[in-house]
């Protein structure tokens, strides 16, 4: 589901700011020696933590809270795994949104 979005995304990114947008391969702009490319992956990170920390604490409480919405056995045990796929794919998405708004700042 996610790479279907990321691939919806990346055309829509790409029909908007051209085909080129800014890098250069050959100068080794994809390198992580780059220091541009240093400080956008530090900034979405820290965004990312931030993010991190709010919806873990959002998730354990929903954990705790869980047996209070739902009697049935099978659902108490597929709420941590559907919790964590969910995190899992906010954190990702907010990483991607987050290295754009820098790439585009910087």
């Amino acid at each position: 589901m996610m790479s279907i979005i990321f691939s919806i995304l990346r055309y829509v990114y790409g029909k908007v700011f051209g085909q080129h947008d800014g890098y250069d391969a050959k100068a080794a702009e994809f390198s992580c020696q780059d220091e541009r490319e240093q400080l956008i992956s530090q900034h979405a990170t820290k965004i990312t933590y931030r993010f991190m920390t709010n919806i873990l604490a959002a998730s354990l409480a929903i954990l705790l809270f869980s047996n209070l919405l739902t009697n049935s056995i099978v659902m108490l045990l597929l709420i941590p795994i559907i919790l964590i796929a969910v995190c899992f794919n906010l954190m990702l998405l907010i990483y991607l949104i987050a290295w754009i708004f820098y790439d585009h700042n910087i």
